[in-house]
């Protein structure tokens, strides 16, 4: 008799928390296999989708479901590290998280670890099923994308309010927004208008 798939039985959330442990313990070791031994576990939140960059540490600590006070301290541990620095936007006067290059660093390696990650599992189950499953991701979890090279970002974009943007040297990353028609139909528009001034 073939031999039964001991996850056939689980739920999506059980399967999908199973892959999300792999990924995760996978962006670990990367973090400190590149130098970044002062990170453990409890530091990873903060550097997952979206980055917290320009912030607000009570958007995170509803993003995290965590108190203030708790992110707060996580936050003062990174500062101290040289991971992220608090500072005041001087058009809203709030406080605020900004990442630091190497704060940036950090989202990097974890960027291509999971784009390894993500090629190793293509080549595992082939490369059309992982793109369909990828697609199915992204409906389901209601979020388009918008492709973008940071390359470009950083020559050509706008800054932002803190003055900078992503580093040069970083490659491709994901800009995601809410989907729906008119979600869809804004990103296009916006697309087809970046495309036209050599932006994309």
């Amino acid at each position: 008799m073939p031999k039964r798939n001991k996850n056939a039985d689980l739920f999506v959330g059980a399967l999908l928390r199973l892959c999300w442990q792999q990924v995760r313990g996978r962006m670990i070791e990367a973090i400190h296999a590149a130098g970044f031994t002062d990170l453990d576990e409890a530091h990873f939140p903060m550097f997952t989708y979206p980055p917290p960059d320009e912030a607000r540490p009570s958007a995170l600590a509803r993003r995290f479901r965590m108190s203030r006070q708790a992110v707060n301290y996580l936050i003062a541990q990174l500062e101290a590290a040289g991971y992220l620095q608090r500072r005041t936007d001087r058009h809203s006067g709030r406080r605020l998280v900004y990442l630091t290059p190497r704060g940036w660093q950090v989202i990097e390696t974890m960027y291509a670890t999971a784009r390894q990650l993500e090629a190793e599992w293509a080549d595992k189950v082939g490369r059309e099923r992982f793109a369909d499953f990828m697609e199915v991701l992204r409906e389901l979890s209601g979020e388009v994308r918008l492709v973008v090279s940071t390359n470009q970002l950083a020559s050509t974009s706008k800054p932002t309010r803190s003055g900078k943007v992503p580093p040069k040297g970083m490659a491709t990353t994901i800009i995601a927004a809410p989907s729906g028609a008119a979600a869809r139909k804004r990103l296009n528009r916006e697309g087809a208008a970046s495309s036209r001034r050599g932006r994309l």
